[in-house]
């Protein structure tokens, strides 16, 4: 074999080496697993959203003292998940955490003062956390600040009456984001609209019985959505009727005037709520139930059974007030039952992220995230824990890019279904350039060897021999 064929496989044989070496480097780490990945486990089939989570109050038991209802009516849920419970046969309103634990109370019983309440029905919070309580019997909205203290009042204290400064038995109230009042005067068949301050601004409504468009029969309910809707629980003409921001008539769930019980009857609304994706809670005083619909009005899902009062977790005896709060946990009066039963989609579980299968190293920006949710629908991730991804449906892998410096690299995963999220779990890699991969920096030094080789031996060959 002739010098150079020699000097050909050196130079080969030199940056075969360096690559063997480097890619050991690489590789090597693949496998070895960090402390905080669990082994994968396939999702689950995704969980009913009207999972069963907890009682307040206790069941078939009315009472007075603060683990007990006697009449549940009206609820609301505040911006920081404070529940309201309009409780009518003790003329108060009960104040629960976002958990469920009693806070305080507010009204110390029958009366007319601003102190005392007679048979509160609806409540409602406004975007500055005061708290508007329909004081039922005593025809006129008590309005309190984020505290529980006295501001002002709505309406004429025990004066029944049609024009804009008086109610008749009026039994829901709701406000919306520029702090507009709307209140249900359920004899008078009417909603009236106030200002933040108290001023009348205008009716829905014609003021008497009817069942067209322009008319309602006992409305109870009423609910806002985050464009200004408004959703009125048309009581006797068994219907939920949906107007815009300027009280115009848009469309309507249920059938005018029919009751029934299937999808798309009601018998006797009653409350009305709506979550912060637009789906529609309406609750039906004859079917002791619970119907969801989607922002258009088409049905979606039944909580509770049809028709059938009962005192278990599957049933209702009789249905009043309703509410959703910021995470989706659905609040139900249940009236004869004395208590609130609490639903909600549950926040997935079960979390685990692996970035490379594992690997404690990598030297490729370019990474494959193994993914791992029970009862998840949607994903989002961060490299830093604070700024995430948009949501997106959820996948058991993933392409990602971390970032470009040195070091170690942290990846953050999570997972909702619903409005119900989980909290963030994570995985870590360090990423190293090529250029500190093992072995690398022999590549310069075997390539010039090789090629220094290469040119004298060609160059020699040129020089003539004596």
């Amino acid at each position: 074999m002739k010098p150079i064929q020699y000097t050909s496989l050196f130079f080969l044989a030199g940056i075969l080496l360096v690559l063997a070496m480097a890619i050991h480097g690489m590789h090597q780490p693949i496998g070895t697993r960090g402390n905080n990945i669990r082994e994968y486990v396939a999702p689950s089939p995704a969980a009913s959203n009207v999972d069963y989570l907890y009682t307040l109050g206790v069941t078939g038991e009315s009472g007075s003292d603060n683990n007990h209802f006697q009449f549940v009516w009206g609820l609301v849920v505040n911006a920081t998940g404070h529940l309201y419970v309009a409780d009518a046969g003790n003329n108060r309103v009960q104040v629960f955490d976002r958990v469920g634990t009693y806070q305080y109370t507010i009204g110390s019983g029958y009366g007319s003062d601003n102190a005392h309440f007679y048979g509160p029905s609806g409540v409602a919070v406004n975007t500055t956390g005061h708290l508007y309580v329909m004081d039922t019997d005593n025809q006129r909205v008590q309005v309190f600040d984020s505290t529980g203290t006295y501001l002002y009042t709505i309406g004429t204290p025990q004066v029944i009456g049609n024009d804009n400064d008086h109610f008749h038995t009026p039994l829901g109230v709701t406000v919306n984001n520029t702090g507009h009042v709307y209140i249900a005067d359920t004899e008078n068949n009417r909603v009236q609209v106030f200002d933040r301050a108290g001023n009348y601004q205008y009716t829905i409504g014609a003021g008497v019985q009817g069942s067209d468009n322009a008319h309602f029969y006992n409305p109870i309910g009423v609910a806002v959505n985050t464009t200004g809707y408004l959703f009125v629980a048309d009581s006797g003409n068994h219907r939920v009727q949906v107007f815009d921001s300027a009280g115009v008539y848009q469309y309507t769930i249920g059938t005018s005037g029919v009751a029934g019980s299937d999808t798309a009857h009601f018998n006797s609304t009653m409350g009305v709520a709506v979550n912060a994706i637009g789906y529609i809670y309406v609750s039906e005083w004859g079917n002791h139930r619970v119907q969801v619909f989607d922002h258009a009005g088409t049905y979606q899902d039944t909580i509770g059974v049809t028709g059938e009062p009962g005192a278990d977790n599957g049933h209702f005896n009789y249905t009043t007030g309703i509410a959703v709060n910021a995470t989706g946990h659905l609040y139900v009066s249940d009236y004869y039952n004395y208590r609130v039963q609490v639903f909600g989609t549950r926040a997935p579980t079960a979390l685990s992220i692996a970035i490379n299968d594992g690997a404690e190293k990598t030297t490729n920006t370019s990474a494959i995230l193994t993914l791992s949710a029970i009862n998840a629908t949607e994903m989002c991730f961060s490299n830093n824990g604070t700024t995430y991804t948009d949501w997106e449906a959820y996948s058991t892998s993933k392409l990602w890019e971390i970032t470009f410096e040195p070091g170690e690299k942290t990846v953050y995963f999570k997972a909702r279904y619903g409005l119900s999220e989980a909290a963030a779990v994570s995985d870590t890699i360090t990423y190293l350039p090529p250029s500190e991969i093992p072995g690398y920096p022999l590549i310069i030094p075997f390539t010039i060897i090789g090629l220094s080789i290469l040119f004298l031996r060609r160059y020699t060959r040129r020089i003539p021999r004596r």
